[in-house]
Formats: structure tokens, C-alpha cells, sequence
């Protein structure tokens, strides 16, 4: 899915895991080490992040005393080319002889988290696809269809721009049938099946009242502060949250599903037995089916 949507070379075609390939782990030698430190490792490309039972002049007088002979160094960052969205959908598929599901990724690339249709895209995708059972996938693939436990969709909010991706393991003898029915929810979300007031309504209530839960711990408000510095977003951005969810109205939500979702330009991710799958696959007349070896992988 990574290596489909990024292309050979971005940082973000690598495994998921981030623990690289085993090409890549292997091609690492002791100086790329000693490099990416020196050029990654200082005071100028940090940030501390810390929440607790101490006021800020303590903090600043112990962070100072601990790291007085840190010295600030020339960071070292590669830049990161955008890639290219799809411009038609395919199907790319990885045979898995015999296997008793199907894996299926639909999508395309999504947006920067610094945007400001960020939470718009959140709200519609919460309708869609958000987790539990309210999402339009999971109500059509698992409670109408039961075809799989549980079909969801989500932004992945990172430094660059990530992923929107929808998702389900489903049956292998209803893959076809699987994969026409994120085409069809997909389609109607961008034309004839917009968000209705109540969605749309049901799912900002929810995430606002949901938002209290995101900082019940230590851990949690400091995670939540660190996300402010990773992902470049203004040091406001939780504080302003709910009273931002509750401004999206109808229409700017119809205008960012329309800008941000592309019926026609997706790609398709199948891990599954190609004796069974591929014919039907075939049927739907999508695009292109390319095979992928995941020895290459």
C-alpha cells in the first residue's frame, strides 16, 4: 500500500513499522549512523515536551542544567519530494494461495495535517468510515452485507502529506462483490449521496464529546502537545477544537469531499488468492491489474 501510493525512494513507501527492508537494513553501515545523528540529534531540530506536577521555571532550570552542553549542530534533514497522486484507479494484487480472506486498502493520497480542511475531512470521514459502528462502510459491508467484521476509512495525519485509505478484511469468495461496494459508497459520498444534516450533525456531537477522553492522562495531554510540535500545527489547535467541529457546516463539507475524494483515481490493494479473486476482479472493469511479488516488497 506504502510502496503503491509513495513510489520507490519516498520515506514513507517503507514498511509501515518503519524497521525498513532487508535490503535497506542491510545497505546501513556504521557511518550513515554517526552521520543521521550528527545531523539529526540537536538542540536545534528538538523539542521537550513535558506535563506533570512542576511549574515552567522548574522545568526550564532542570532542562537547562541537564543539557547545558548540548551543542546546537547543522541539521541534516533530506527534503521530501510530494508524490504523484493516481490519475486512474488500479488494482494491484498480491497472490496468497489458498487464503481464507481477502485484505482490500482503497484509496489515495489525503492532505497535510496543517491544512484547514483537516477537520472537515474528519468529520465526513467519521460519517464514512470512522470507527464503531455509525461509518457507512461498516453499516453496508458487516450489518447489510456481512461480508467482513468491520470496514473503516481514515486520514493518517503526518509531517507530509499521508494517506486516505478504506479498509476490510473480508471473505474470499466476496471479494468482488467487497470491493464494488467501496466503489459504490465512494462514488456516492462524492455525488449522489451526500452527507445528510443528520450525519453530519450525529458525528460532530460525537467527536466533540469524545474530545474530553483524548486528555484523561498525563500521557494523553502530553501526547497530545507533542503532536502540536510534530505535525507543525499552531499551539491553539486543541483549544480551538470543538468550537472549529461545530463551524463546519453542509456545504463546506460537501466542498471538501468533492476536492479530496476521487472516485476515479484510486488505487486498490488486494492481498488474496488470485486463483479465486482475479476472474471477478477482472468483472468489475476498474482499471488495470497489476501483480505484485511481495519477495520485492
Amino acid at each position: 500500500w506504502n510502496k503503491v501510493l509513495y513510489g520507490d525512494g519516498h520515506p514513507y513507501a517503507m514498511p509501515p513499522s518503519g524497521a525498513g527492508t532487508t535490503s535497506s537494513v542491510k545497505a546501513i553501515t556504521q557511518a550513515d549512523l554517526v552521520t543521521f545523528y550528527k545531523g539529526n540529534y540537536v538542540p536545534n531540530n528538538a523539542a521537550i515536551v513535558m506535563g506533570g506536577d512542576i511549574t515552567l521555571a522548574d522545568a526550564q532550570t532542570k532542562l537547562e542544567k541537564a543539557f547545558k552542553n548540548w551543542k546546537q549542530g547543522t541539521v541534516t534533514a533530506p527534503s521530501v519530494a510530494a508524490p504523484n497522486a493516481p490519475e486512474k484507479t488500479t488494482i494491484y494484487l498480491v497472490d496468497k494461495p489458498g487464503a481464507a480472506q481477502s485484505m482490500i486498502l482503497v484509496g489515495h493520497l489525503g492532505l497535510l495535517p496543517t491544512s484547514p480542511d483537516r477537520l472537515t475531512c474528519a468529520i465526513f470521514n467519521s460519517a464514512f468510515g470512522g470507527y464503531g459502528s455509525s461509518g457507512r462502510l461498516y453499516k453496508n459491508l458487516r450489518e447489510e452485507k456481512g461480508y467482513t467484521y468491520g470496514a473503516y476509512a481514515n486520514f493518517a495525519w503526518r509531517k507530509h502529506v499521508g494517506p486516505f485509505t478504506a479498509s476490510a478484511s473480508v471473505q474470499t469468495n466476496v471479494t468482488k462483490e467487497a470491493v464494488a461496494e467501496f466503489m459504490k459508497e465512494i462514488r456516492e459520498l462524492a455525488s449522489t449521496r451526500p452527507l445528510s444534516d443528520d450525519e453530519l450533525s450525529f458525528n460532530k456531537t460525537n467527536m466533540i464529546k469524545q474530545f474530553p477522553q483524548a486528555f484523561e492522562t498525563m500521557g494523553d495531554m502530553v501526547g497530545g502537545l507533542y503532536s502540536l510540535v510534530s505535525q507543525g500545527l499552531p499551539i491553539d489547535y486543541w483549544e480551538t477544537y470543538q468550537s472549529r467541529i461545530s463551524a463546519v457546516d453542509a456545504a463546506t463539507v460537501q466542498a471538501a469531499i468533492q476536492k479530496y475524494i476521487h472516485p476515479d483515481a484510486l488505487a486498490i490493494v488486494i492481498v488474496g488468492d488470485k486463483a479465486t479473486i482475479e476472474s471477478g476482479l477482472k468483472e468489475l472493469n476498474l482499471g488495470d491489474i497489476v501483480m505484485i511479488d511481495p519477495k520485492t516488497l
